[in-house]
């Protein structure tokens, strides 16, 4: 698509958005321009994220991405709001009578009551980032969340958070350095206070800001007094004194706007976690439970890597800047194998005797038996997804912006660009000449190469995909696909070659999903993960914090997560137990 650009229409420190035409269409849209790389590259993929996953009708949709090529740089293309922000609403008019202010805050908490629900926080709500859409043919006005350049989705976030956000409109926990649902929601407190009074509760410069925050109780005797209580429990110091959800303020809201259809008091009652609606062929009665084996608290854990995992009782874990492995028989955490960080790792089996992984400078070999590994070749570009064949003949290396074969010696064979990715490329061999790579979000598609890098067949896909596999129930492959907003669940697909053959709705909304060869483990917005196995759930569990990344080693039949529980950083191991074997 090409767009005329019309005018600028925004502008802040890592980015400007500019009003743009279609030209095909004469559609307008707001093209948000991301200046430089480093922490403005950072920004555009972790929205980019975020809008893709997030699909309602309050918050702002991306319609297209533009990636920079040579001097042009990362753009988003967004749905343009033709009656601006909240604050140039403020700008205008002050403060919003009480039941418009509702509708306002009404409209947020639903949006951001979708982004909770899939496990993502804003961090930075402010009336900057409420855009207005008028439709003056229908006397109606919509309010939608925007600018999630600095949110966290729960499963990403592997280092310590750092202060994001607006002073102004911070939450006193997040000027430790720690963001929580709870956060987004004083944030909405600052914002219902600001509409209701046209001011904010709290002025100064940042240090100020901080200890108000923190210490002085707001004056909400400019408040109405209807609305009282819900401003009082946004904006209480605690975290967990504050309203239980967006979910909860959005029902408290309702009771104002109607009445007689809404619950009585004043404050929603606890959110409920919504119920995981099981598919048929996902049915069954578990066959496995997980039984903790043992827990080590290994600080600035990132990533979990099992490689010869037939062979190895042994898991690779990797921080910001080393390797380290944990002999699991013997409970035994070893810092130093490699001075490098792991970036991807592959087999062509489970059962293989080798592995290959590349890091952030080589490619290595490692076969079972030895103590060290076999550098191969060093790596011309930065490698965030690896796969090799079942022969073993071909090693495929991918990044965000294109895949590579090479032969083992390193010789490169062939090259192909692939754009769109938000997380790593996913690369499956379904054999020496059948090899399937991910592209998306945006227009995303399944794309089939052969052994010398030709397109055999592509598949376009109806929304993203978070995982594909081989699937060994019929067909050739399966993925996993997000739903659309709040009308489809997610959705797990299964193809043969490329034709659909079947579809099941996953029920509640999934934000990650990690293929592990013999099983895949979903994580639920709900906050539990199971572990699913040609459609069937094997186990299940409920963590206490995020879990940052997992990892199966069937050598020891253990199953390994990262979970961060701030400030700890914990490494939990599991026994993967058949539900009539005792315990060991």
């Amino acid at each position: 698509m090409a767009y005329e650009t019309l005018k600028l229409i925004g502008s802040g420190a890592h980015a400007i958005v500019h009003l743009a035409r279609d030209e095909t269409t004469g559609e307008l849209y707001a093209i948000k321009e991301f200046l430089g790389g480093g922490r403005a590259a950072h920004l555009f993929f972790r929205e980019l994220s975020s809008l893709v996953t997030l699909q309602h009708p309050n918050i702002v949709r991306c319609f297209d991405v533009i990636y920079g090529q040579g001097n042009q740089r990362n753009k988003l293309v967004l749905e343009y709001a033709t009656g601006g922000s909240l604050r140039d609403v403020l700008n205008q008019r002050g403060s919003l009578p009480l039941l418009e202010a509702i509708r306002v805050m009404r409209d947020v908490a639903a949006g951001l009551g979708y982004a909770h629900d899939h496990q993502i926080l804003h961090r930075d709500l402010k009336p900057e980032n409420i855009l207005v859409f008028s439709d003056a043919s229908a006397g109606t006005t919509v309010y939608k969340v925007a600018d999630l350049g600095i949110a966290s989705h729960l499963a990403n976030v592997s280092d310590q958070q750092k202060p994001n956000g607006s002073p102004a409109y911070m939450a006193p926990e997040q000027f430790y350095d720690f963001s929580t649902y709870a956060s987004d929601l004083y944030s909405l407190g600052v914002i219902f206070y600001e509409i209701l009074t046209g001011d904010r509760p709290f002025h100064g410069v940042a240090e100020e800001l901080f200890a108000k925050h923190a210490k002085q109780p707001p004056d909400l005797r400019p408040v109405p007094e209807s609305v009282r209580p819900i401003v009082e429990a946004l904006l209480h110091k605690s975290p967990g004194e504050r309203l239980r959800s967006a979910h909860s303020l959005r029902s408290a809201l309702d009771a104002h706007l109607d009445p007689a259809a809404a619950p009585r008091r004043t404050e929603a009652p606890a959110v409920v976690e919504p119920a995981v609606t099981q598919p048929p062929e996902m049915a069954l009665e578990r066959a496995h439970r997980l039984e903790p084996w043992f827990t080590l608290e290994l600080a600035g854990s990132q990533r979990l890597f099992t490689l010869n995992p037939a062979q190895r009782a042994t898991v690779y874990i990797v921080d910001e800047r080393s390797t380290g492995f944990l002999e699991l028989e013997r409970r035994r955490f070893v810092p130093y194998f490699l001075p490098e960080r792991i970036t991807a790792a592959a087999t062509s089996d489970l059962a293989s005797t080798t592995s290959y992984f590349a890091t952030n400078h080589s490619l290595y070999a490692l076969k079972a038996g030895m103590a060290s590994p076999q550098r191969l070749f060093q790596l011309q570009f930065p490698v965030t997804s690896l796969a090799v064949t079942p022969s073993e003949t071909l090693l495929v290396l991918a990044n965000q912006a294109s895949a590579a074969g090479y032969s083992p010696e390193g010789r490169r064979l062939w090259e192909v660009e692939i754009c769109n990715y938000v997380q790593s490329p996913q690369i499956v061999p379904l054999s020496d000449d059948a090899i399937l790579v991910v592209s998306g979000p945006i227009r995303p598609a399944v794309t089939c190469l052969d052994a010398a890098g030709g397109v055999k067949y592509r598949v376009s896909l109806p929304s993203p995909a978070l995982a594909i596999m081989r699937s060994t129930t019929g067909g050739d492959f399966r993925a996993v696909l997000f739903g659309d907003g709040d009308r489809q669940p997610m959705r797990l697909a299964t193809f043969a070659g490329d034709q659909q053959l079947a579809e099941t709705d996953l029920g509640e909304p999934v934000y990650a999903a990690n293929y592990h060869g013999r099983f895949v483990t979903f994580f639920h917005s709900s906050g539990s993960v199971s572990l699913v196995s040609d459609g069937l759930p094997i186990a299940e569990y409920r963590p206490s914090g995020m879990i940052l990344d997992d990892a199966w080693a069937p050598a020891a039949r253990a199953y390994i997560n990262i979970e961060r529980r701030p400030p700890r950083t914990l490494v939990n191991v599991f026994r993967l137990m058949e539900a009539t074997q005792p315990s060991a």
